[in-house]
């Protein structure tokens, strides 16, 4: 049985050390920030960004799918924006009329599956309430802490394919894929 050359040796027993004592969580591990300080951030980046399903962006409405505690949270962060903003309750089968679709956390994964394939079609800006669900499904937007700060994640790719358009100045805040 052959052996793998030296060099190789080395490079997999640095990836598997890395692993080993965490090195490479941010790009695999995700950790959700608090609900409160998505729904902030959540409606400052919307601030920053140029286009939404393809048009220039005017009143936002974000619609949250199956509700819960972030609706609320997200309604007191949008009363406090210059932007116009309304948020609501939305389903699946009832995404007519939203800009923005956030997927709380906790949401089951054959549904954020059905989400973002919706948001597709719709040409609706998916955000993500788990990081996790911007790895493995692609939403576009999401935030994620890094040693206790949060980090403002964004698929470009799938940016585009929802017909949305970030400000240069917030790709350079960002963490993008």
């Amino acid at each position: 049985m052959k052996t793998l050359p030296t060099f190789l040796q080395t490079k997999v027993l640095s990836a598997a050390v890395a692993l080993f004592i965490g090195g490479a969580t941010t790009l695999y591990w995700a950790e959700p920030c608090p609900e409160k300080i998505q729904a902030v951030l959540t409606v400052k980046v919307l601030s920053y960004i140029k286009e939404l399903g393809g048009i220039a962006k005017s009143d936002i409405t974000i619609g949250v799918l199956n509700g819960g505690e972030i609706l609320n949270l997200l309604q007191g962060a949008a009363s406090k924006s210059k932007d116009k903003i309304d948020i609501k309750k939305v389903s699946i089968e009832d995404l007519e009329g939203i800009d923005v679709l956030f997927v709380p956390e906790n949401t089951k994964g054959g549904l954020v599956k059905q989400a973002k394939q919706a948001a597709n079609t719709a040409k609706i800006l998916t955000v993500a309430g788990d990081p996790q669900f911007f790895f493995d499904y692609d939403l576009t937007l999401s935030f994620n802490l890094v040693e206790g700060k949060p980090k403002i994640l964004i698929d470009i790719s799938a940016g585009k394919t929802e017909g949305v358009k970030f400000a240069a100045k917030l790709l350079k805040m960002a963490q993008t894929k």
